[in-house]
């Protein structure tokens, strides 16, 4: 089963983005935001890959959202944020993935609201 070609996802304003892929292989996606350019561009990337051996293989499956912009200077640098899930084969389920994910998004955002713990987080507190 693979995602939609394209991913229609929402920003903090809570606008809809369209991201189109432009660069597929067999273990990883890179989709463009439509809205951005080829210079300045808002990417998503999803991607996979296993380690390990016999019982103790791990699937592993990075989902990458990165932004390209201009300083004052016109000096571009790159903001980037990982998800990384790392489940083991021999988990019966998806549910402690499922939990762990929930757990992550609930610090970020509450019921649609940028968590104050989040602000937190990007002042460097822990």
């Amino acid at each position: 089963m693979s995602l939609s070609a394209d991913l229609v996802l929402k920003n903090e304003a809570a606008a809809s983005r369209t991201f189109t892929p432009i660069n597929v292989s067999g273990t990883s996606c890179t989709r463009l935001d439509g809205a951005t350019s080829l210079q300045l561009p808002t990417k998503v990337v999803i991607s996979h890959n296993t380690s390990g051996a016999g019982e103790d293989l791990v699937d592993r499956h990075l989902v990458q959202a990165s932004r390209v912009e201009n300083d004052a200077n016109g000096v571009p640098f790159t903001t980037i944020v990982n998800m990384t899930l790392a489940v083991p084969r021999k988990s019966a389920s998806n549910t402690t993935a499922y939990d762990l994910v929930s757990f992550i998004k609930d610090l970020m955002d509450t019921a649609g609201v940028k968590s104050a713990d989040f602000d937190k987080i990007l002042q460097g507190q822990s």
